[in-house]
């Protein structure tokens, strides 16, 4: 007996140490999903695989490419799922998926009654547009006025063209953005990579100079050196109007600029982080990626579109970073959502989300521990028990 446990121990042993990297959880799989749209509410119910315990509905624009908003929520003993969102008129694509991960299941929807464009009527015109007219027209149209011309046309002008054409060669000199002053006395300057550092040296301390900077360009390093050095103000806008800088103070050192940022789209990471946990019902959210990351040259305030996030009018949001250290979020700020924005401070750019409540503080507070594993504990438990049988047997034999 002792020489079986000898040999077998160490196979078994063996055995274990090879299954335990593929000991991990299995993401299920959705059914079915159905979406339906009634007075701007669109509800999201289906069916999930034996297994899910929650799973993450995501509500998107009608490319697919924004999302609009995002909910975890819990299967039933039947292994139905019912989620709703409000949202406004439009065609929206629904995904759902697993809160593990997993294949989407997708379904479209569309909120509003579009007007028919198919139109029945008999327009058949009856009348009858026979026209009886006697139209013979009897009239002597003979011409018997003599057309005879005697007119002298010999043209006796002197066309010899005596204008100097020597080539006339202008002198070019640098072009330099064009500043004007509006309204409220704030500089707009037009974008110009070369010639943007010449226009902020000239401005004053205090003096905002506001830019409109194209999809994909960037605002260059002297820029930002000039305003440190003047004390003028810098007002970024991205072109097509969802993020907007102010650099009220520059006192550190940048590097090139890029203003864009994409707001609503799907962030991988972050929304695996949001499905560890099931959130309010009423809670809303969107997502923001800046373009640029890193550290920014002091405390910025950014104003951000938030118009399709699905936010009240006047109600607090909250501003918080994903740390990818960590896998939790991180409060940065708070503010007002007004008129489809609400400005935020910052002092760096990464991944970011804009929230109508606060966060869980299962999503906030670090983890001290990993104990989701529970297959993977007892693997390490039952190896261990194996090893302390194998060395008492093995005791055993050399007495």
């Amino acid at each position: 007996m002792k020489r079986f446990i000898k040999n077998i121990l160490p196979a078994v042993a063996l055995a274990f140490i090879l299954l335990i990297p593929g000991i991990k959880a299995v993401a299920g799989t959705i059914s079915s999903v159905d979406a339906t749209a009634k007075d701007n509410t669109i509800t999201v119910s289906g069916v999930a695989d034996s297994g899910v315990l929650s799973v993450a509905v995501f509500l998107y624009d009608e490319s697919g490419e924004t999302m609009i908003q995002m909910k975890s929520v819990a299967v039933d003993s039947d292994m139905k799922f019912k989620e709703t969102f409000e949202a406004a008129n439009g065609t929206y694509l629904v995904k759902t998926a697993d809160y593990e991960g997993g294949k989407f299941a997708e379904a479209t929807v569309t909120v509003g009654k579009e007007e028919s464009k198919d139109d029945t009527t008999d327009k058949t015109d009856t009348t009858d547009k026979t026209d009886t007219t006697d139209k013979t027209d009897t009239t002597d149209k003979t011409d018997t006025t003599d057309k005879t011309d005697t007119t002298d046309k010999t043209d006796t002008t002197d066309k010899t063209d005596t204008t100097d054409k020597t080539p006339v060669t202008t002198p070019t000199t640098p072009t330099t953005p064009v500043t004007t002053p509006d309204a409220s006395g704030k500089k707009i300057i037009a974008y110009d990579e070369a010639g943007l550092a010449g226009s902020i040296a000239g401005l004053k301390a205090g003096e905002v100079a506001r830019v409109e900077v194209p999809a994909g360009k960037t605002i260059k390093s002297d820029v930002f050196a000039k305003a440190k050095e003047t004390g003028a103000v810098l007002e970024l806008a991205s072109s097509d109007g969802k993020v907007v800088w102010n650099f009220k103070k520059v006192t550190g050192e940048m590097k090139d600029f890029y203003v864009d940022g994409k707001i609503g789209v799907e962030l991988a990471d972050v929304s695996k982080a949001l499905s560890e946990t099931t959130l309010p019902k009423t809670m809303k959210y969107t997502t923001v990626d800046f373009t640029y990351s890193g550290e920014l040259a002091g405390e910025v305030e950014v104003t951000l579109n938030l118009s399709n996030g699905g936010f009240t009018e006047g109600q607090t949001l909250f501003f918080y970073y994903f740390n990818p250290n960590t896998n939790r979020f991180e409060l940065m700020d708070s503010a007002a959502y007004k008129s489809g924005n609400a400005t935020f401070k910052i002092t760096h750019c990464s991944e970011y989300i804009v929230t109508s409540e606060k966060l869980p503080t299962a999503l906030t507070t670090v983890k001290t521990g990993d104990s989701t594993n529970v297959l993977l504990f007892f693997a390490i438990f039952a190896l261990g028990c194996i090893m302390i049988t194998y060395a008492y047997v093995m005791r055993a034999e050399e007495k």
